[in-house]
C-alpha cells in the first residue's frame, strides 16, 4: 500500500500560508488531499494530460472552478501549464511514491529472468532491456542477480506518512553541495532513484537550469541503467546546455555513454627485441634444464 509523505513543516510554509489566503482554509485541507490521490493515481508526480479542472476534482474541491489551481501554480505547489501539469520537487519528497513504478518493473523483469533467462525476459520487456543497454558494462550484475535480491526492497516497509511534496523551509544547498549529495548517494533501488533524481534536479536549478525535473521518465530510466549524476552534472555544465535544455542533457549524457561503450581498448604493442630475445632464452632454459 502506498502512501504519501507529509512535512510536519507544511502548515507553517510561507506557501500554505499564502494558499490559505487565496482560496481560505479550505485550500491546505484539500492541498493534502491532492497528495494522497497523486500517490495513488500518479506516484511519479506527473499530472501530464490533465486540466486545472481535472486536479481540481481529484482533491475534490467544492469552491470556484478555476481559483484551487490557479493558486497551486501561483504559490509554487503545482509546475507547469494545462495539460502539462506536474507536482513541484514530488520525487524528492516523496521518493517511495515516486519509485512504485519503477520497483514493480524491476520486480517482474528480475522474475522474467529467474524463469525464463535474461534473453526470454528482454523479449517480454524489450523497452526495459532497453533502457539497461547503455551501461550493460556496469550494470551487469543487475541484469542476471535472481528475483530473490528484491526482497529487501519489495519487503521493507515504506517511510511512514510524515515529510512531504512540500518543499523544505531550510536554505537550499549551494550546486557543489548538491552535486557532491547527488554523487555520494547509491542509486541501487527505486527509491534510492528517485533520491538522487531529486538530487541531481536540484544541482541543475541551483545552477540555472530551472526546467529540470526529478519527475522526468527520461531521467528516472537512465539512473536506473546505471547512468550516473557525475555524468548528467558534466553535460550540465557545458555553455550549449543553457540554450539547450534540459531533454538535451539528458540525450547528450546517454549518447556519450553509448559512445563510451563503444570504444575498444588499444591493442597490446608489438614485443621489442629485447622481449624476443629474453622469450627465446626462457625457452632455451626450459628445454636445456626441464625447467617449467
Amino acid at each position: 500500500m502506498l502512501d504519501a509523505r507529509i512535512s510536519v513543516g507544511l502548515p507553517s510554509h510561507p506557501k500554505t500560508k499564502k494558499l490559505i489566503r487565496r482560496v481560505g482554509e479550505a485550500g491546505a485541507w484539500r492541498l493534502v488531499c491532492l497528495f494522497l490521490w497523486v500517490a495513488q493515481a500518479r506516484p511519479d508526480g506527473d499530472l501530464s494530460g490533465m486540466t486545472g479542472e481535472d486536479i481540481e476534482l481529484a482533491a475534490d474541491w467544492q469552491g470556484e472552478e478555476g481559483a484551487f489551481i490557479s493558486a497551486l501554480v501561483e504559490v509554487g505547489f503545482i509546475d507547469g501549464d494545462d495539460g502539462a501539469y506536474a507536482i513541484h520537487d514530488w520525487a524528492e519528497h516523496n521518493p517511495w511514491a515516486a519509485g512504485a513504478d519503477a520497483r514493480s518493473e524491476k520486480a517482474k523483469w528480475l522474475a522474467l529472468c529467474k524463469h525464463h533467462g535474461r534473453e526470454k525476459a528482454a523479449e517480454m520487456m524489450p523497452e526495459y532491456a532497453a533502457r539497461l543497454r547503455p551501461s550493460a558494462s556496469s550494470n551487469a550484475i543487475a541484469l542476471n542477480e535472481p528475483a530473490t535480491s528484491m526482497r529487501a526492497a519489495e519487503n521493507s516497509s515504506a517511510p511512514s506518512p510524515s515529510p512531504s511534496p512540500s518543499p523544505s523551509p531550510s536554505p537550499s544547498p549551494s550546486t557543489s553541495e548538491d552535486s557532491r549529495a547527488a554523487q555520494s548517494t547509491p542509486h541501487s533501488d527505486a527509491q534510492s532513484i528517485a533520491q538522487v533524481a531529486g538530487q541531481v534536479c536540484k544541482a541543475l536549478r541551483n545552477a540555472g537550469l530551472q526546467t529540470a525535473s526529478a519527475s522526468n521518465p527520461k531521467l528516472l530510466a537512465l539512473l536506473e541503467a546505471g547512468i550516473t549524476p557525475d555524468e548528467i552534472i558534466a553535460v550540465a555544465q557545458e555553455p550549449a546546455a543553457r540554450t539547450k535544455g534540459f531533454a538535451w542533457i539528458l540525450a547528450a549524457a546517454e549518447g556519450r555513454r553509448r559512445d563510451a561503450a563503444k570504444v575498444r581498448p588499444l591493442p597490446r604493442a608489438s614485443p621489442t627485441l629485447a622481449d624476443r630475445n629474453r622469450q627465446a632464452a626462457d625457452e632455451a632454459k626450459r628445454m636445456i634444464f626441464g625447467e617449467g
